[in-house]
């Protein structure tokens, strides 16, 4: 037998909103042309709430008894006016360890913090991306491309010589080696113009002996070793030498 498609409207909201609990925010947007019913329906607040608190990192216990948030306009707000639709997946990670590294240096490292440069827009995101795919390159890591809209490297003018960098380094007697976070630009530039046109630098020293964390994007071999997309690899910056940084891929 089959039910006639009247007889969802007899089904009562809360059934409603646990079962369009498991739709997506896309059919949930369609749902508003259904019918009046499934406009209201799939506009609940509840629903919303629960999709930025998954997407966009705003408390599990924000403003939950508030009903003047309509969390549905919440939601387009960060997707679509402030384009992070497509970081969906990554924003709510890349976006708490960037306020880690905020909170941390700005008490206990406030030189460092100083050095901690505004976000790129989408367009130089775009641009970075379309340079890479032009060169037949993988793209970079939606990870990477959501941090440098926090904050796009460090501010080169303002980094330092005598305490460790954001990504760390090392000092010997009077030798201080600081990785500094580099800009989505300064990584474009540079991965067109060294090193075999494989990675993307992400970092790299100041001082002498140059030394650069770099993205591989795409497989290749070198100094009897293959190195697999997405893998970080430390080489001098004239690719005599390469060691792997991390052994966890990204």
């Amino acid at each position: 037998a089959t039910m006639n498609s009247s007889r969802i409207y007899d089904i009562p909201n809360e059934t409603l909103l646990h079962i369009l609990s498991y739709v997506s925010e896309c059919d949930l947007m369609h749902l508003h042309l259904v019918s009046r019913m499934m406009n209201e329906v799939s506009s609940s607040n509840p629903l919303w709430r629960t999709l930025c608190v998954q997407h966009w990192d705003v408390p599990s216990n924000s403003q939950a008894e508030d009903t003047s948030t309509y969390w549905k306009d919440v939601y387009t707000d960060i997707a679509h006016d402030q384009g992070m639709y497509r970081y969906k997946t990554v924003y709510k990670r890349v976006h708490q360890v960037w306020e880690r590294i905020e909170r941390w240096t700005k008490v206990f490292a406030p030189l460092v913090y100083s050095t901690l440069a505004p976000p790129c827009t989408e367009e130089n995101v775009e641009q970075c991306l379309d340079s890479l795919s032009s060169r037949n390159l993988a793209p970079l890591p939606l990870e990477v491309q959501y941090s440098s809209r926090i904050h796009d490297g460090q501010i080169p003018e303002r980094s330092l010589r005598n305490i460790h960098g954001l990504l760390g380094g090392f000092s010997v007697y009077d030798l201080h080696v600081n990785f500094i976070l580099c800009s989505i630009s300064t990584g474009t530039y540079l991965t067109h113009h060294q090193w075999k046109n494989n990675c993307f630098l992400i970092a790299l020293t100041q001082e002498r002996p140059i030394v650069g964390l770099w993205i591989v994007l795409r497989e290749f071999s070198q100094w009897g070793r293959t190195y697999a997309v997405g893998e970080v690899v430390q080489c001098a910056a004239n690719g005599i030498s390469c060691l792997p940084a991390y052994s966890s891929y990204i």
